[in-house]
């Protein structure tokens, strides 16, 4: 499991790419289920040697979450089924290692203290039990299926995620960059792809304007994406100017996705990220970056001005203010438990639905981070997405500004920047409750919260949990 640092780090992207034409064949050749769970175990056999590579598949693959593959009735995201082969292959990985080292004990008490001291681990596990036991006992026991699925995507999976980019990455300094890569690298495919369908007549036409969508549904969906993508790749094309021409190209792919969306909240939450690291650039770079964004603004609003313009006149900004007041007396009436996961639509629509909301009642969410949060998963979920602006906010603060001078890791500065986009854009729009957005978002938190570089056995590592062996080595010597 070592191969992700070091003179091989070519296997990595190799074994991603074949790891996703193993589970794009089961769709291609409509394989039955037999033979797609043998293609699972091919992954798991490339996970086991070289898991690296495929966590970077799973993070490549998340724009196709709304495309999933069907085997025998039953469907399942590609993600998923990578992510299922990940799991098996590194827990094989694991056990081999553990049973061939040394004293096997100790290695896994080692690796059990690092989970335990990992406080996003323990966040996302405490959010999963919570979304769990309201699932079992939802608002609306018909819809119970649409609760455990719910859960799944958003929080069991996410927790897997994070649970195995912690294993991996564990003395593996590349292995960050390498997973921010296949980030970026997934998110620039899928720009790639609405531009092309864009181009031979593709994408949706609202307000006199035709939208791009790629392998989204709905042009917000693709721009809730590819918004945090564009943030982390310009924080850490900023913040690291050497990778320019590995990552000027997908800022620009990706920055001209957001903008041909047409999504006012992801071209706010673009311009906030593109604001904090402007005081990095020297006076030329910030004049040039000053003057693309005004043109750009001056653009858009000439190509779509009603759009751009119109938010209160009965446009979406009423709209979401008619949902917001829904929002706030659904969590008065069930301050403490809430709803549980994906039952926001079963309650909104028959009891707090505004009128002037009707045209739009099949809406699945509140358009806000913190309603959400908290409507689903009661006021543990509205406490957490407080917590999770002010520590966002803060961490943006501490790497971007206060500590620029230092020359923060650029990574990590990258997502912090990121982070404030989400946060941003899930101001005004579904900035977690889907797959896609719940998987990368834990990423991003992974990424600007949990690296550093720490004393591991006379090593330096980027995975900051086994910081408590500095101190048993320091105890030691004590004695």
């Amino acid at each position: 499991m070592d191969s992700a640092s070091g003179d091989k780090v070519w296997r990595v992207p190799t074994v991603a790419i074949v790891a996703l034409c193993m589970i794009a064949s089961i769709e291609l050749f409509n394989l039955p289920l037999l033979l797609a769970a043998l293609a699972v175990m091919a992954v798991a056999a490339l996970a086991f040697i070289e898991p690296a590579g495929v966590m970077c598949a799973v993070l490549f693959s998340l724009p196709w979450f709304f495309h999933p593959i069907a085997t025998d009735s039953q469907v399942f995201a590609i993600s998923e089924l990578l992510l299922l082969g990940a799991i098996i292959g590194i827990a094989g990985s694991v056990l081999s290692e553990t049973i061939a080292a040394t004293n096997p004990l100790r290695k896994l008490r080692d690796m059990s203290i690092s989970m335990l001291l990992q406080p996003l681990i323990w966040t996302i596990l405490v959010l999963s039990i919570v979304g769990l036991i309201l699932a079992l006992r939802p608002y609306d026991p018909t819809h119970r299926a649409d609760s455990f699925r719910e859960w799944r995507w958003t929080l069991l999976e996410p927790l897997t995620l994070m649970v195995m980019l912690t294993v991996v990455a564990g003395g593996r300094p590349r292995a960050r960059a390498l997973f921010a890569a296949a980030l970026i690298a997934g998110a620039t495919a899928a720009a790639l792809q609405a531009f092309s369908d864009f181009a031979i007549g593709g994408g949706i036409e609202f307000e006199g304007v035709t939208r791009i969508v790629g392998p989204y549904p709905h042009p917000n969906a693709l721009a809730l994406y590819v918004t945090r993508v564009a943030a982390l790749a310009l924080g850490w094309l900023v913040f690291n100017p050497s990778l320019r021409r590995w990552l000027l190209g997908p800022t620009i792919v990706v920055g001209a996705a957001v903008a041909a969306t047409f999504s006012r909240g992801a071209l706010v939450a673009l311009a906030l990220s593109a604001g904090l690291v402007l005081p990095v650039l020297g006076r030329r770079p910030r004049l040039t970056v000053a003057t693309i964004t005004v043109v750009a603004a001056t653009a858009l609003v000439g190509i779509e001005r009603e759009r751009m313009l119109d938010l209160f006149g009965g446009g979406s900004g009423s709209l979401r203010i008619d949902i917001w007041t829904s929002a706030i007396q659904m969590i008065r009436d069930r301050p403490l438990r809430g709803y549980g996961p994906d039952q926001f639509l079963y309650a909104y629509v028959p009891r707090y639905i505004e009128p002037t909301a009707w045209n739009e009642r099949f809406t699945a969410h509140s358009h806000n981070l913190i309603f959400d949060f908290w409507i689903r998963l009661g006021i543990i979920g509205g406490a957490f997405a407080i917590g999770a602006m002010v520590l966002g906010a803060t961490r943006a603060y501490v790497v971007v500004i206060k500590d620029r001078a230092s020359k923060a890791d650029a990574l990590t500065a990258g997502a912090a920047v990121s982070l404030v986009a989400v946060l941003a854009h899930g101001m005004v729009d579904n900035a977690y409750f889907t797959h896609d957005l719940a998987m990368s978002g834990w990423f991003l938190a992974w990424l600007a919260f949990a690296p550093g570089t720490i004393c591991v056995e006379g090593r330096t590592s980027s995975a900051r949990p086994r910081r408590w062996r500095c101190w048993v080595h320091r105890l030691a010597s004590v004695r």
